[in-house]
């Protein structure tokens, strides 16, 4: 998807970072994006090319499932049967194109053998025409894996060399990546932040705004993250901003306290 390199009209950009570049967080609290698509609209996976990335099958099971997730238990807390379509799209129908040629797909999930920045997801929203608005998200299929080298040179001082290299990033923490990622591009979700230890604030989110490459984290929608799609939306399904909001159209995420 050529289009997406150069948008520069983004409402919003969140990331999720891996693990050891975060911040301990100050509150329990979530950030409310103030943008949303209906909770029936349809979700385009833009596969990878085959001969650069061979995992595609594994990765559209992983990537479907995230989406199904968010949307049973969804569904199951609001006593409804939204259901979106999935349309999957060869890296040869695409790789090309630009999004005006999806006019059908509302949220766009591009894979991407490596992000920059150590950055392993990324979303956002373009609204800036009328005729056409999407959610958009970079889900990364690579990352750097790498070990301290210490050298003892004798008569001398030991030389430390930091050595790193990209590597496949497991199906599973690419599930784990799509399913944050979703929070964000469907249900218009911010990041959620904790003031526990950083490894534990995870376990109380999917929306927890780091993760941990190759071990073995899961992570699962919880019911933290299903009060607050409750709590954003109305018995109609339209975006109600009841606790969390946007003051004066600002384009800022407005903090949103989970027990206000």
């Amino acid at each position: 998807m050529k289009n997406l390199d150069i948008i520069v009209c983004l409402v919003l950009i969140v990331l999720i970072v891996c693990f050891s570049s975060l911040y301990i967080a100050n509150a329990d609290r979530y950030l409310a994006l103030g943008q949303h698509h209906s909770l029936n609209s349809t979700v385009c996976l833009m596969m990878p090319d085959e001969e650069v990335e061979p995992r595609v099958v594994e990765i559209e099971e992983a990537s479907v499932s995230a989406i199904r997730e968010w949307e049973d238990k969804v569904n199951e807390r609001m006593n409804m049967n939204k259901t979106r379509d999935i349309i999957v799209f060869p890296w040869a129908e695409h790789d090309i194109k630009s999004v005006y040629e999806f006019p059908q797909c509302k949220t766009f999930v591009i894979f991407k053998t490596n992000l920059k920045n150590d950055i392993l997801g990324q979303a956002g929203f373009d609204f800036s025409k009328s005729w056409f608005k999407y959610s958009w998200s970079y889900v990364a299929t690579q990352h750097y894996k790498g070990d301290i080298k210490v050298s003892i040179v004798l008569g001398g001082n030991a030389e430390v060399e930091s050595v790193r290299k990209i590597v496949d990033l497991p199906i599973s923490d690419i599930r784990n990546i799509v399913l944050h990622e979703m929070g964000h591009a469907l249900y218009g979700l911010g990041h959620y932040e904790s003031d526990d230890i950083p490894k534990v604030g995870f376990k109380k989110s999917s929306m927890y705004y780091a993760i941990t490459l190759f071990s073995d984290q899961v992570l699962e929608v919880t019911d933290r993250d299903v009060d607050m799609v409750e709590r954003l939306y109305s018995n109609e399904y339209r975006f109600q901003p009841r606790a969390c909001h946007f003051f004066g159209g600002e384009l800022i995420p407005i903090t949103c306290s989970i027990n206000s």
